[in-house]
């Protein structure tokens, strides 16, 4: 089983004729600890990958997008009893929408699946 940082770096090879690095894998079922790595051709499954550690989050802290971020500061305060996992949210909620100021929320989610792909690239 892979780790979410080092599958994208990784070649994989489909039974339909499909290669190419981890990080042209599509996402399939994510799960709690872990999430699925699927074929984009032919969508079978390759694989699964764990979801990160606080710690190996800080430890690729540069490969982050700027939300996960954010994000990774507000679970370190929640948990250090600094900050209400209630205040975390609403904090987060702002980051958002000083990041991406009159977007909807799907056009949230796609604006940051494209700026992930485009530093995959």
């Amino acid at each position: 089983m892979a780790d979410s940082f080092t599958y994208k770096k990784e070649p994989y090879a489909c039974d339909c004729g499909w290669s190419g690095l981890g990080k042209d894998l599509a996402v399939g079922d994510v799960f709690e600890q872990l999430f699925e790595i699927n074929c984009p051709s032919c969508g079978d499954r390759m694989g699964t990958a764990m979801h990160p550690t606080t710690e190996e989050c800080r430890a690729h802290a540069d490969q982050l997008h700027p939300l996960d971020l954010i994000q990774l500061e507000l679970k370190e305060a929640v948990e250090a009893g600094t900050m209400s996992l209630e205040d975390a949210e609403i904090a987060m909620v702002a980051a958002v929408r000083e990041r991406y100021p009159g977007n909807s929320w799907d056009e949230v989610i796609r604006d940051v699946a494209a700026d992930k792909a485009a530093r995959d690239r």
